[in-house]
């Protein structure tokens, strides 16, 4: 009989996979313009179709061990290893009243300013303010990155349905209607690496969908019923990683061009059995789990490198990427006791990140850099939400201080960079009401700015390149 824990695990690999960083996606555009897409003839050797030579192995989907649910998101890519230590019992403040001289890096991006051209100020388009709804037309492109997100709203009343809208959120809380045409019963699944497109699926058919973000047009089709979208294609997402449960005693792990194309099944030496893969920068290889073990894999499937289990677990799984060299994962003991640790990608053993034993004594399920040197932490418990901490640069852990409007023990619906999105709901835990109310409340964590972000539950998917 599996545990509890085991089914909050599952959940918290339904998360996007990591993307790039920015300063990543300059070097590689800086690649293609020396001669590599001439070498090439295409965009990316990543990305190019590749003949499957074994789709017929046998595939297996691991089932996971326990971790508390968590968040949905976008990965994000740091730079600095924390320092760890034992959990701390005293009551500790923001960490933006502990860390006042170290400016937020990844807070919401500030609108933008005047710059130089040919020595003449041109004057970039200001942000919205918050609350406020603009066209398609207004959205200031040039300054669309870090801080945007894209939204979906989920009808109030009823909450397994969609709206048709989507909208682009601007870093100061205003929004512009890319298009009010989304399919019915189609849901926001992703944003794509190159900024320009997002994914929806037909929940009643399968379908599954790109549009434009710039024209609100659908550029692509792919009718793909029995299959889950993992994660768009790294760098530019000219395809998708999906999970095709057309046979469900043997699920496999697939890539597809966007309009339903088969480019890959991944088969033997490395089969993949999760639903959360990571790319590496330039899309030549990726990292995903297998039936026994974390792999790094050629982007035709070869196996390049098993990574090991830290003595004392029996196994480990990939969360996102931590730097630019590095992938955060949660390892798990037979004690249905969990810690995060910290991979290198060339290999070697992963180095801890958590020593404390977590609120309920379980562990932690996830783990999240801010900009001041902080790590926010997940927490697991048996049932409902479990809560956060925060482990301090000095290696102490204290509890989060939870914004106004957002009750004990709060969660995170969202997170890009400092800005956390905590889902407020009038039941706590694993309990319920017959009508049920949900607001989303924003928060950046370094700075402590809080506002409503509306009422109501919402898909969020935030800006490719920053953290989730």
């Amino acid at each position: 009989m599996s545990h509890p824990i085991e089914e909050r695990l599952r959940d918290a690999y339904q998360a996007k996979a990591g993307q790039l960083t920015e300063a990543r996606l300059d070097q590689l555009t800086a690649a293609r313009e020396h001669g590599l897409d001439e070498l090439l003839g295409t965009e990316h050797t990543a990305e190019l179709p590749i003949v499957d030579t074994a789709p017929n192995r046998r595939q297996h989907r691991w089932l996971a061990p326990g971790l508390a649910a968590a968040a949905i998101a976008a990965v994000a890519v740091g730079a600095v290893m924390i320092a760890t230590g034992q959990p701390d019992s005293r009551p500790h403040p923001h960490p933006a009243a502990t860390h006042v001289s170290s400016p937020p890096t990844s807070a919401p991006t500030p609108a933008p300013t005047a710059s130089q051209t040919h020595g003449q100020p041109v004057a970039a388009p200001p942000y919205l303010p918050a609350g406020q709804t603009g066209s398609r037309d207004q959205v200031p492109w040039s300054a669309v990155g870090s801080g945007w997100r894209l939204l979906q709203r989920q009808n109030p009343g009823d909450y397994a349905t969609y709206d048709r809208k989507l909208y682009l959120y601007d870093p100061a809380g205003g929004r512009y209607l890319i298009t009010d045409a989304l399919p019915v019963q189609s849901r926001l699944l992703a944003w794509s690496p190159d900024g320009q497109r997002a994914m929806v699926q037909m929940l009643n058919d399968g379908r599954f969908r790109q549009f434009d973000l710039r024209t609100g047009n659908v550029v692509s089709t792919a009718t793909l019923p029995q299959a889950a979208f993992t994660t768009y294609t790294t760098p530019r997402g000219l395809a998708m990683v999906m999970v095709d449960d057309s046979n469900p005693v043997k699920p496999q792990f697939k890539r597809f061009a966007t309009d339903g194309t088969l480019e890959l099944t991944y088969s033997n030496p490395a089969l993949l059995t999760t639903e959360r893969v990571l790319y590496t920068p330039d899309g030549t290889e990726l990292i995903g789990d297998t039936s026994s073990a974390t792999v790094l894999l050629g982007n035709d499937g070869h196996l390049i490198r098993q990574f090991p289990v830290p003595a004392g677990y029996s196994r480990c799984y990939v969360l996102k990427w931590w730097t630019e060299s590095a992938v955060l994962e949660v390892c798990s003991n037979n004690l249905s006791f969990s810690a995060l640790f910290v991979q290198q990608v060339a290999g070697g053993s992963p180095s801890r990140l958590t020593s404390g034993n977590g609120k309920y004594g379980m562990g932690y399920a996830n783990g999240w850099r801010l900009s001041n040197g902080d790590v926010l932490l997940e927490n697991i418990s048996g049932c409902g939400d479990a809560g956060y901490q925060v482990l301090a640069t000095d290696g102490t852990i204290h509890p989060l201080r939870l914004p106004a409007g957002v009750t004990e023990p709060g969660y995170i619906a969202n997170m890009d960079g400092d800005l956390a999105t905590f889902l407020q709901r009038n039941f706590p835990g694993c309990g319920g009401t017959n009508r049920p109310r949900y607001s989303l409340i924003d928060y950046n964590m370094v700075t402590g700015q809080t506002r409503t972000l509306l009422d109501g539950l919402a898909v969020i998917v935030g800006w490719p390149g920053d953290q989730g």
